[in-house]
């Protein structure tokens, strides 16, 4: 599961965060935002210079994660050394289960395993979100690879609940929120119903 949204703008940024920060001027999470906003928008823009990429590789998650957060986080597409995480798979099983979920995408895409490319996408998302690779950024991480994944299978563009298709924060919509969360934890007990009708609800209203 994954911490998907900002908490108030005004709210000090730890120090154990600001000790991973590459700027030293960010105090707060609305300067955060910002900064990680202009951050990803210019990962938008390298994206599309790039129309043919094969993303369904570590190696490009990983290219994707950095140029995410590149200029914002020192661990910006680096894979989580931590063991015995609260969120996501130890640090040892975090790529082999990325790979994993790469030979079983590419199967599901195949053989159209799933009744509609929806359910695909929503196990796919909730893969990469109960992975957990990242130390952070992983929410907006995952949420952009199953937009590429979306776009890679002729399926339409994901809102993600309101907010804009392709806007660089790639939130969750406030309304939506919560029923997102709840998605995410059935998923991960393998029940991806509600998260795939959300998906289905996301890309077509």
């Amino acid at each position: 599961m994954v911490n998907i949204g900002s908490s108030d703008g005004q709210t000090p940024l730890t120090p154990d965060e600001r000790a991973q920060l590459i700027p030293s001027h960010i105090f707060n999470r609305r300067e955060l935002d910002e900064l990680e906003a202009e951050n990803i928008g210019e990962a938008m823009a390298w994206l599309a210079r790039r129309p043919r990429r094969n993303l369904l590789s570590v190696g490009f998650m990983r290219e994707l994660h950095r140029r995410m957060y590149v200029d914002v986080w020192r661990w910006a597409g680096n894979l989580s050394l931590e063991y015995g995480r609260s969120l996501g798979v130890d640090a040892n099983q975090i790529e082999p289960q990325l790979r994993n979920l790469i030979d079983d995408t590419n199967y599901w895409i195949e053989n159209d395993s799933f009744n509609d490319a929806h359910e695909l996408l929503a196990n796919f998302h909730n893969r990469l979100t109960w992975v957990h690779p990242f130390p952070n950024g992983n929410g907006r991480w995952a949420r952009q690879m199953t937009d590429l994944l979306a776009r890679r299978i002729d399926s339409p563009a994901i809102n993600w609940g309101g907010v804009t298709h392709g806007s660089a924060l790639h939130q969750v919509g406030e309304v939506d929120r919560d029923v997102y969360i709840e998605a995410l934890r059935a998923a991960d007990n393998h029940d991806p119903r509600a998260l795939t009708d959300l998906i289905h609800t996301w890309s077509t209203r």
